[in-house]
């Protein structure tokens, strides 16, 4: 008697089961291969849209007759030589650099320190330059730095002062990609008709110089 109720149950059981797993079936598989459907179609949706970013979306800008700012660097005292050519080398590859020394012995032949307001002043219009990048020696607690003051090229205004730590005398290779990026974000590059306009200021700026002697 009790085997025979065991047997019905057991019976019972596996004709619920064979009644259920078809539905188990198709509610586990079909997910996958929709999830799978879904994530083809992101990735169709994805290349278009990346094909339809790479398709020119404005007139492009003709640059052929623009020029690197041009940059007048300044060594304060104190200043290795060492740190001021590895300044020099990072920033030719951003810029047209203009040899700081001849402004110093102008400043010096007329009684002013070449770091100073003044010497900028009256000085700078016969440079010519965008961007006055000054050295100066500098130092964060214990670590020597090169301090490095932006002016700007026509009167000397600072614009930024900012510190690049060294390794003894060397300037390591995220502060040179730094101080470029710096000089990048400083000045634009002008096109050479706004060069030859610049070029006329100078040029009357020396006039009145040599007129007012």
């Amino acid at each position: 008697m009790a085997t025979s109720h065991l047997r019905t149950v057991l019976l019972a059981w596996l004709g619920l089961a064979s009644l259920l797993l078809p539905s188990l079936v198709s509610l586990i598989f079909p997910s996958r291969v929709s999830a799978q459907e879904e994530d083809e179609v992101a990735d169709e949706s994805s290349d278009s849209g990346d094909s339809g970013d790479s398709g020119d979306s404005g007139e492009e800008i003709d640059t052929s007759d623009w020029e690197l700012p041009r940059v007048l660097v300044v060594v304060g005292p104190r200043v290795h030589d060492a740190v001021a050519s590895q300044v020099n080398d990072v920033l030719r590859g951003v810029a047209e650099v203009i040899d700081g020394r001849g402004y110093v012995r102008r400043a010096q032949r007329e009684g002013l320190r070449p770091t100073s307001d003044t010497a900028y002043e009256r000085l700078l219009a016969e440079e010519n330059a965008a961007l006055v990048v000054e050295l100066q020696v500098g130092r964060i607690r214990f670590i020597q730095t090169v301090r490095i003051v932006y002016r700007e090229g026509r009167g000397g205004f600072v614009l930024l002062e900012t510190q690049h730590p060294l390794s003894g005398l060397r300037l390591l290779g995220a502060e040179r990609r730094r101080l470029a990026d710096e000089v990048r974000l400083a000045p634009p590059t002008t096109p050479s008709g706004q060069r030859a306009l610049v070029d006329d200021r100078g040029r009357d700026a020396r006039a009145e110089r040599r007129s007012a002697a």
